[in-house]
This record gives structure tokens, sequence and C-alpha cells, in this order.
């Protein structure tokens, strides 16, 4: 019998819930239950994903600003245009010549493109990217609850990088000429698998694949440690407080909380982002508490919240705060989120 789930419905705070949420992997069944939440199809992780648009393709000399000939040609790194791939929503995709002018529908898309080096080819982002700093100064062309399609018809992209959940905004694009391909991870070594395809598709394949073996050798260090770990602690990931809501399978936070050594005590839940009760997963007793929510971390630690007074997580004080745009968006970053896990459930110490 799977982890009990609440009834979902409209949320208090929802301008800041969709604003936090589209920072974590869509999932489909919270999106049905409340216009928009994380879980595979709709946001960086999260619900508000951002919105594809449409290019004006009366100017040819606009739609390839790059002066590539489409028809073929051997671009940066040695690839070979055009170019045909299958992206993560399964789509045949072709790139007729070396991207230079991109669109990123979304901040970890965005993070990638600037950890590739790539950041002088990026001419429009979504709403939510705003690191690393450079991408603040750049174009901003809406978000799934909002999307600018004239903003994006102007800046004449040549390739857009989009996020699952946005089916409508890649048909716009492609209508116009513009490839989209579809970014879409599940897991850490997805994240990893994805970055290669994006190193591939513009060129920055020698990049991508450097900067994917370091991250994969961080990964595995994390494992090495989870390996020697004499116990396998509980684990809740508290996701939001009102209503209480948690990561389950096919969730980012799951996999970082099973890489890092723990055991989910919602692991068996129905959907990625559930909403659950607290008596339920007090029930489970978990020994270890991860959120992104500072307050919430603290009124735990107050006793504001009297009924987890009893769990060992509290009792132990191992209550652990971590970074949201690094645990939640699946980027170069995600590594660094995956060390703040592993650090608080292999730790033996107090939380902060």
């Amino acid at each position: 019998m799977g982890f009990p789930v609440g009834k979902s419905g409209p949320f208090p705070r929802l301008s800041r819930l969709l604003s936090r949420l589209a920072l974590l992997l869509a999932a489909a069944a919270l999106v049905a239950g409340c216009t928009g939440g994380p879980g595979k199809g709709a946001g960086d992780a999260g619900a508000a994903a951002p919105a594809p648009g449409a290019q004006d393709t009366g100017d040819q000399g606009a739609a390839n600003p790059s002066g590539a000939d489409p028809s073929g040609g051997t671009g940066a790194q040695g690839a070979t245009w055009p170019m045909t791939v299958t992206d993560d929503e399964g789509r045949t995709v072709t790139i007729p010549a070396e991207p230079r002018r991109i669109l990123s529908l979304a901040p970890s898309n965005t993070e990638i493109l600037f950890a590739l080096g790539l950041g002088d080819r990026v001419v429009g982002v979504d709403n939510f990217s705003d690191y690393p700093p450079e991408a603040a100064s750049l174009p901003r062309v809406g978000d799934l609850m909002n999307p600018n399609y004239e903003a994006m018809a102007a800046l004449s992209p040549d390739l857009a990088l989009a996020i699952g959940g946005s089916e409508e905004f890649w048909q716009k694009l492609e209508e116009l000429g513009v490839p989209v391909v579809v970014i879409q991870p599940n897991t850490v070594a997805e994240v990893i698998d994805s970055i290669r395809l994006v190193g591939r598709v513009t060129g920055a394949a020698e990049a991508a694949d450097a900067l994917a073996r370091s991250m994969a050798d961080r990964v595995e260090a994390v494992q090495h440690q989870a390996a020697r770990l004499s116990h396998r602690p509980r684990v809740f990931w508290e996701v939001w407080d009102d209503p209480l809501m948690s990561a389950g399978p096919g969730s980012f936070f799951d996999d970082m909380i099973r890489l890092a050594g723990g055991v989910n005590v919602v692991g068996d839940a129905e959907s990625p982002w559930p909403q659950v009760s607290p008596e339920a997963v007090i029930a489970r007793d978990p020994e270890v508490i991860i959120t992104t929510q500072a307050e919430w971390a603290e009124r735990l630690r107050s006793g504001a919240l009297p009924a987890w007074s009893g769990t060992t997580a509290v009792r132990q004080g191992r209550i652990y705060v971590v970074e949201d745009n690094l645990v939640s968006r699946p980027g170069p970053r995600i590594v660094e989120g995956l060390e703040q896990v592993a650090r608080a459930i292999q730790s033996q110490g107090a939380g902060r």
C-alpha cells in the first residue's frame, strides 16, 4: 500500500508556491491538482515552466545570423551539420547549422549553456534564470504562466532549449522554423546525460564531456561514502509546508536521498510530489529532515510544531536546510546540491 496522498486543491500563497516549484522537475500529477507543480512535464523541476516563443522567419539573414550554411558543414569541435538528435521527450529534432542565437527556456538550461562557455550565444532567457550573474542582463521571454511570444520572435533564435510540459510552446517555435530541443532529466544521472546532449547540439561536445565527467566523479564520491554507512537513515524531505508536500519516486529529491545513502519515508508515494499528512509522516519517524525553507526548519527546532517533537530527527536535532537552487535545478550545480544532501544524511551531528 502506497503512502497516503492528501487532497489536492487551491494552495495558500499560490504565487509564491508556483515561483518556487518552477525550480523543481515537473510532475503531471501535481499539475493536474493545482494548476501548476513539479513533475514530468511542467517546469525546471516545477510548475511554472518557462515558455518558448516564436520567430519571424521573414528575414532569412536574421534566422541564420551566424552566416553558416544551413545545408551542412562542420562546426566547432568536429560537429557535423545538419544534426539530428533525439531529445529527452523522445522527439526527433534536426538542427540545420551550428546555433549562434539560443533561447534558454529554463534556469537549468541557462546554467548549462554558461557552464559550457556558450553565454555569448544566449540571446534570451526565461523569467527565472538568475545564475550565473551574467544572465541577469539578458532579455526575458516570460514563463509558462506568462509567455512573451513577441519578445521571443524579436530575438530571432536559431535554437531553443525547452523543458517538459511546454508542448504548445515547442509547436509555436517549430511552426516558425526554430528547432526546439527539450531537456527533461528526472535523476542526477540523467542531468549528466542532458549536459552531454546540450553540448552535442551546440557544438560544445568536448566541454560537455569534461563537465559531465567531473560531475560523475563527484556523484561517485558521494555514493562511495554512502556505501560505508552502517545504517541508512529514514529521511523526510519537506518541499512545502502548507499544505505539507514532499518528494516521492521520480523526483530529484528522492534520487538524491538514495544516492546519499538515505531511505525516503515517502518513497512509496504515488506521485513525484505528493501532498502528505503530517500524522502519516510522523508515524514513520524520520531520522533526518531536509528542507529548503529555513523558516519551517526553525519552527521545528523551536518547538512551534509540537506534533513533530517526538520524531528522532527533531529529538536529535537532525534538521537540515539545503540551498533551493542547488537541489532543484537540473543543471551543473546539482552535484553541489547532492553534496549538501549527503552531508545531512551521512552526518551524525545536529543540523543547521
